[in-house]
C-alpha cells in the first residue's frame, strides 16, 4: 500500500511538475520539490515512531510528489548545460550517483535498523534528504552567479556603428519563447516512441526487483542477506559502469541498437532464471549490465528530438509513461504472482521485454527514415541552435 501510495502521487504529480520547471525554472523546481522530499519523509518518519499508519500514508505521498519532480528537474539541469558530446556522460554520472543511494539501501539499512531501531534507520533517510538540500541550495547560488555574470557581460558587448560613426543602442538579446501546454501536440513521434520504448524496459527491472529478493529465497534457498546481496548487484553495476558507458555512447551514438541488445539480454535473462539452473547471481549481473546500458542511453535521446524549452515538459511525459506502466505491471505480477507462481510471473517479463525489442527495433527504421539522430553519431539533436533561435524568432513575431 505505501508503494502504491508514493507511485501513484509520483505519477500524478509529474504530468504537470516538468511544465512547471520549464515554466517556471530550474531553481523554482529544485527548491520547491526538494522541500517536498524533505516534508514528505519528516511526516513518515514521525508517523512511524507513533505507529500512525494513516500519516504514513500521507508521508508517502507527499514524498513522492517531491521525488517524482525533483528527479525531472534534475534531468532538466542536465539537458540545458551539457550537450552534444557530453550529454550521455552527465546523464551517466547522474545515474551512478542515484543508484548509491539504492546500493547502500540494500546492504545497509537492514543492518542499521538491526543494530539501532528502524526509526533510527528512517529518520537517518530523512536526514540524508535534508543533507541534499543543501546541495539544491548551493545549485541555486551557483544559477544565480552565473546569471549575473551573463547580464554584466551582455552590457558590455560592443554595439555596431552607425553610419554616422555613434555607437548605436545595444538590443537586449530576446529571451526564447517559454513553452505552453499546447507545444506537447508539436512533439515528434520519435518521442513518443522513446518514451514507450523507457516504460516497457524500467517494467522489466523495477517490478522484477520488487520481487527478486523473496523469489531467491523461496526458490532457489538464499538466505536473505544473500538474496539482498544478489539483487543489489543491479544497481551496484549501474553505480560504477554508467559514467564509463555514457562516455561511450557520446563517443560512439548508437543509442538503440545498444537499447535493443540490452532489451533482448534481459528478455533472455528472464528466462534462465526460472526455466534453466543457471545461478541467480548470473542473472542478476546480465539484468545489471541491461539496466546500466540502457539507463545511460535512454535518457539522453530525449533532449536530442525535443526543444531545448520542451525539455522539462519532455522528461516529466516521459517519466509519467514509465511510473503509470510500472505501477500498472507490479499489479498484474502481484496477481500472477498470488495464483500462478514465479514461472508465469517470468513470462510476464519476457513479454514486456519482448514487447521492447519490437518496439526498438521499429524505432531504429523510422530514425533512419526521418532524422538519423538518436542511433546515429549526430550530437547536435534534430532541433540545432541556428533553428530554435528562428522559431523563437517567429514566435515573437
Amino acid at each position: 500500500m505505501m508503494y502504491s501510495v508514493y507511485s501513484f502521487s509520483n505519477f500524478l504529480s509529474v504530468c504537470f511538475g516538468g511544465y512547471a520547471i520549464d515554466k517556471l525554472g530550474h531553481v523554482f523546481g529544485g527548491l520547491t520539490f526538494q522541500s517536498f522530499v524533505c516534508v514528505g519523509l519528516s511526516i513518515f518518519s514521525a508517523a512511524c515512531a507513533n505507529k500512525n499508519y494513516l500519516w504514513i500514508l500521507i508521508g508517502r505521498g507527499i514524498y513522492g510528489v517531491g521525488l517524482g519532480n525533483l528527479t525531472v528537474c534534475q534531468n532538466a539541469v542536465v539537458s540545458h548545460n551539457f550537450k552534444g558530446k557530453e550529454l550521455a556522460l552527465a546523464f551517466g554520472l547522474v545515474i551512478s550517483f542515484s543508484r548509491l543511494g539504492s546500493v547502500l539501501n540494500f546492504y545497509f539499512s537492514s543492518d542499521i535498523a538491526a543494530a539501532t531501531s528502524i526509526s533510527f534507520a528512517v529518520w537517518l533517510g530523512t536526514a540524508m534528504s535534508f543533507f541534499s538540500f543543501l546541495f539544491v541550495v548551493v545549485f541555486t547560488l551557483l544559477n544565480r552567479r552565473r546569471d549575473r555574470y551573463a547580464c554584466m557581460d551582455e552590457s558590455m558587448d560592443v554595439s555596431p556603428v552607425s553610419e554616422v560613426g555613434a555607437p548605436s543602442p545595444v538590443k537586449p538579446k530576446a529571451a526564447g519563447r517559454k513553452i505552453k501546454l499546447e507545444d506537447v501536440k508539436s512533439f515528434r513521434l520519435e518521442f513518443w516512441l522513446v518514451g514507450c520504448i523507457t516504460a516497457l524496459f524500467y517494467a522489466c527491472i523495477f517490478p522484477f526487483v520488487a520481487i527478486a529478493t523473496d523469489y531467491m529465497q523461496e526458490e532457489r534457498g538464499f538466505t536473505e542477506d544473500e538474496a539482498s546481496s544478489a539483487t543489489g548487484v543491479i544497481y551496484l553495476l549501474s553505480m560504477f559502469f554508467s559514467p564509463f558507458l555514457g562516455k561511450l555512447i557520446d563517443r560512439i551514438g548508437k543509442r538503440l541498437l545498444l537499447t535493443l541488445i540490452a532489451a533482448s539480454v534481459t528478455m533472455c535473462a528472464h528466462v534462465m532464471l526460472v526455466f534453466t539452473p543457471v545461478s541467480p547471481w548470473v542473472v542478476v549481473f546480465l539484468i545489471g549490465c541491461s539496466y546500466t546500458v540502457t539507463a545511460s542511453s535512454i535518457w539522453s535521446c530525449v533532449p536530442l528530438v525535443v526543444r531545448l524549452r520542451e525539455v522539462g515538459t519532455a522528461l516529466s511525459l516521459v517519466t509519467a509513461i514509465q511510473m503509470g506502466f510500472i505501477s500498472c505491471i507490479n499489479a498484474i505480477v502481484g496477481i500472477v504472482k498470488e495464483k500462478t507462481g514465479y514461472p508465469q510471473v517470468s513470462l510476464v517479463f519476457c513479454s514486456i521485454a519482448f514487447a521492447c525489442v519490437v518496439l526498438t527495433s521499429v524505432t531504429i527504421v523510422v530514425d533512419k527514415r526521418r532524422c538519423q539522430v538518436l542511433n546515429g553519431t549526430d550530437k547536435s539533436g534534430i532541433f540545432s541552435e541556428n533553428e530554435e533561435k528562428g522559431l523563437t524568432a517567429q514566435d515573437e513575431a
